[in-house]
């Protein structure tokens, strides 16, 4: 069964999703499975149609959804519509658990209506090929063998991953001025 279709976010589209994740969230938690696709705002290519040859995934908090998500996004798409036989997809994963952020307090249900509106923002400003955008901070984290039980769990987890999958990493830039305010919520409005 294909996940729900919502209406392409519009400006103050926020409140409308807020029930409508409020109760996917709810059937998830109350569901046996360890993953779901809650919504999709392009339904998935029907027979007549070519599956798209790039996956992009961005797995994030999205708490909340920020510019430098946005860049991130619709540059690995941008970059993988230049091959004019490629038709790429993003898929946004919420991450309920970051490694090594705390949690925030916007719940569940607010951060996937947002998601949604990022969703719509990533469509306007825009496999066999999987690439996952990961910030710097992450990348650090996904070659830190502290997370894998030792060096030979992440060699054994990561070879797998760098297997299937291609990382584009993005850097963010901060100056002196800047590195009073990082990880404040001033900081994630305005990058």
């Amino acid at each position: 069964m294909s996940p729900p279709t919502l209406p392409t976010p519009g400006g103050s589209a926020t409140r409308a999703p807020l029930a409508f994740f409020s109760r996917a969230l709810l059937a998830f938690q109350h569901s046996a499975s360890p993953f779901q696709v809650i919504c999709t705002l392009n339904p998935p290519p029907t027979q007549t149609q070519t599956r798209p040859r790039t996956l992009i995934i961005l797995d994030s908090s999205f708490n909340p959804p920020t510019l430098a998500h946005l860049h991130m996004a619709t540059s690995a798409l941008r970059a993988a519509a230049c091959n004019k036989t490629n038709s790429p997809r993003l898929l946004l994963l919420l991450s309920v658990q970051n490694a090594d952020k705390p949690v925030k307090p916007a719940g569940f249900a607010q951060r996937l209506a947002m998601m949604h509106v990022f969703a719509g923002d990533v469509q306007r400003n825009v496999g066999d090929d999987l690439v996952v955008l990961v910030g710097f901070d992450t990348l650090v984290r996904i070659f830190d063998a502290k997370y894998y039980g030792g060096e030979e769990g992440m060699r054994r987890e990561v070879g797998g991953f760098l297997g299937r999958a291609r990382l584009r990493v993005t850097k963010l830039t901060v100056d002196v001025r800047m590195a009073a305010w990082w990880g404040t919520e001033k900081f994630a409005l305005t990058h």
